[in-house]
């Protein structure tokens, strides 16, 4: 059956580099272990960058750190560039219609190399220096996937998601000049549907994963192979191939949001059963364990977030991860006006984190910002 498996993947691969993996962890939320980790069991500090108020953001919808800067894909103020601190240092290019221009800095990515940021835009992607000066765009044709981007092992790969029903790739490679090197079929044939999932690729400092609502797999790319690397468990929490058509009436109680990967762990954001919740998989032991759930509508792009027993601050919420000098850390953020709604709630109050120091930190932290200062990104040093 593997040989099977095995062979049926290289048939749909163009790419010669592919080998598959045994050691596939099944994702079943129903078997997730309820233990309430708090962040202190993960972590061992939180550290808050304010964001500079130069330019003012209405809201994040990406954030990447690479080089010792963040880069931060806003809703209408463009891609932006921070320091380590949080201070402004310059746009990369800006939003309009004109050349080099964008609509919206949601899919990006960073060659750190070359200094090269990568723009997914539409039907072409935009190339820019770190300076922020746009320098040529590579047009892509209407088969080409472009719903994420990602700069990997010196390529460029484009992923699509199966939207409404269709898509004719998962993947393709290219190179830096828009060559075409390889590239994955969706193997799903089309259906009638009028449902849009986003389907987000997530990666750490060695691979790339992508996966879809319709499959069962979480593929990884390495630079060497692709793998099964887990598998979501079968159930009627699940979609089936045979309501394809009716997805409408059909629709599943467990629905994947977003993945966050670090060497010791995977966290998980996930609805199920009308609760939106966060897990976390041990990577070491195997085991995945519920961290928290809500029915809380108002943290839908979030999730409950991860109990603060650090500092007693706002549950954390995994974004994205990134590694320096061989640390893992995690990405996360809030609002300001979050920030001084939870210091004067009754939950922070009556709080009684690890550091109480750190909980009087944390009180005039969130005092000293005004309800309209920017978001304020969170980040965790991860235990290894």
């Amino acid at each position: 059956m593997k040989w099977i498996l095995s062979f049926c993947l290289v048939l749909t691969l163009i790419a010669c580099r592919k080998s598959i993996n045994s050691d596939v962890l099944q994702i079943n939320p129903l078997s997730f272990k309820s233990k309430g980790i708090s962040l202190s069991k993960l972590a061992d500090n939180i550290e808050y960058v304010f964001i500079d108020s130069t330019i003012k953001i209405s809201n994040i919808t990406n954030i990447k750190f690479a080089d010792d800067f963040f880069l931060i894909g806003t809703g209408g103020e463009g891609l932006l560039m921070y320091n380590k601190t949080g201070r402004y240092i310059n746009s990369i290019g800006r939003i309009g219609n004109g050349p080099g221009e964008y609509q919206y800095a949601l899919h990006f990515d960073i060659d750190t190399v070359h200094k090269r940021i990568y723009l997914l835009s539409l039907k072409k992607i935009l190339v820019y220096n770190f300076s922020g000066r746009f320098t040529k765009s590579i047009s892509l044709s209407n088969d080409e996937p472009s719903s994420d981007i990602a700069f990997f092992n010196h390529h460029l790969f484009l992923f699509d998601e199966i939207n409404y029903g269709r898509a004719r790739y998962n993947w393709i490679e290219m190179d830096t000049l828009g060559n075409v090197c390889s590239s994955k079929l969706n193997s799903i044939p089309t259906f009638h549907t009028t449902l849009f999932f986003s389907a987000p690729i997530f990666r750490n400092s060695r691979s790339l994963y992508y996966w879809n609502h319709y499959n069962d797999t979480i593929f990884q790319i390495n630079a060497n192979s692709i793998d099964f690397k887990y598998l979501f468990s079968p159930g009627d929490f699940r979609f089936a191939p045979k309501c394809y058509h009716i997805l409408e009436s059909n629709f599943p109680s467990f629905i994947p949001i977003r993945f966050v990967e670090s060497s010791k762990y995977l966290f998980f954001y996930y609805s199920f059963k009308d609760k939106l919740c966060n897990a976390v998989l041990d990577k070491l032991s195997s085991n995945f364990f519920l961290v928290n759930e809500s029915r809380d509508i108002e943290k839908r792009w979030a999730g409950p977030g991860i109990i603060n027993d650090i500092d007693g601050g706002i549950p954390f919420s995994p974004y994205t991860s990134y590694s320096e000098n061989g640390d893992s850390y995690i990405i996360g953020w809030s609002f300001a006006y979050e920030f001084k709604s939870w210091a004067s709630s009754e939950n922070f109050k009556k709080s009684t984190p690890k550091y109480l120091k750190k909980k009087k930190e944390f009180e005039k932290l969130a005092n000293s910002l005004s309800e309209n200062d920017n978001p304020v990104l969170m980040l965790i040093k991860l235990k290894e």
